[in-house]
């Protein structure tokens, strides 16, 4: 299933990137705007691959992702929106209930695991081009490094207040405000991640850590490449216990006017384990017969061939009952 036509950067990298199952549409938080809601998977030849859930927020290129997970050894099948609440149709006929500010929180809310607790660059070209930009969930802003030369070596990192189970990174890697902005200035090539843990990054419990002795925590780093297009590139970590994330800088295509080299936008995906997804998910409940629940259905977005087994097998997700 293609994403809606009106998708912005972020859907429509997902999109290229994993094999969208399902979408659907409803007012997730409560303010009056319907959310998108998309299901996917990382390939669908096979049963034990991995699947993800996120939430976009705005229409057409306004439209940025507010929510995202991957579920380990799980697969995704329907989602759907009412009253507040996500419901995710999971293999062998479960669905897990999320509520809005309880058990799901947006990006940039205190209460998201995502949420940076510092965030710290090598380099920097001013406040207007900080490290935050790279986190602030806005692709017209990013970081650009203010070292000499093209930027090789320089890095932008984030810590969490705890660890989280990090599934994969979207990164933008150049200036997303336009076309022309991104042409126009140094973007990534190359680069590579590097996820720390807390043994990575010593004894906190005692209070200190290596890099306050002067030596530098090496955890397990990534390779990734762009290509030379303004585009989101989704690169996998799965890292358990992560409390550090550094993003640096290895090669790079060099800019027309200006050297300075940007990361528009770093999207944290968090992996939620079987013991918070199909584990504590329930069985959806049928009307009697055997037939689905009759109740109202939500709105969906291009739902296709792709779901249309799922319904004729009675696999809906009942929308009263159980959200």
């Amino acid at each position: 299933m293609a994403p809606p036509a009106e998708s912005g950067p972020w859907l429509t990298a997902l999109g290229t990137a994993y094999v969208v199952v399902d979408l659907s549409a409803g007012d997730l938080d409560g303010d009056g705007r319907d959310e998108t809601v998309v299901c996917y998977k990382e390939n669908l030849a096979t049963t034990n691959t991995g699947s993800g859930v996120a939430v976009y927020a705005g229409r057409g290129a306004q439209q940025k992702p507010v929510w995202h997970v991957q579920l380990f050894q799980v697969q995704c099948e329907k989602v759907r929106v009412a009253n507040k609440k996500l419901g995710i149709l999971l293999e062998g006929g479960k669905q897990l209930a999320l509520t809005y500010g309880e058990d799901l929180h947006f990006f940039g809310q205190k209460q998201s695991p995502v949420l940076p607790k510092t965030v710290k660059s090598s380099s920097s070209v001013g406040s207007q081009h900080g490290p935050q930009k790279a986190f602030d969930n806005d692709l017209s802003t990013s970081w650009a490094e203010g070292a000499e030369g093209t930027g090789i070596g320089q890095f932008v990192s984030v810590r969490f207040e705890k660890p989280i189970d990090v599934a994969a990174l979207g990164v933008f890697c150049g200036d997303g405000s336009n076309q022309r902005s991104f042409f126009d200035r140094n973007r990534v090539h190359r680069g590579s991640i590097e996820a720390k843990t807390e043994a990575d990054l010593g004894d906190t419990a005692a209070g200190f850590d290596f890099a306050s002795l002067g030596i530098d925590a090496i955890g397990d780093r990534i390779e990734f490449n762009c290509e030379n297009r303004p585009e989101v590139n989704y690169i996998p970590v799965n890292k358990r216990g992560v409390v550090e994330l550094e993003v640096r800088i290895e090669s790079v295509y060099l800019g027309d006017k200006k050297d300075d080299t940007h990361i528009s936008e770093v999207e944290i995906i968090q992996r939620l384990g079987r013991n918070e997804t199909i584990d504590v998910a329930t069985p959806v409940r049928r009307a009697p017969g055997g037939a689905k629940s009759d109740a109202a259905p939500v709105d969906d977005v291009d739902v296709n061939g792709a779901t249309s087994k799922l319904d004729g097998e009675g696999r809906g997700i009942a929308i009263d009952d159980d959200l």
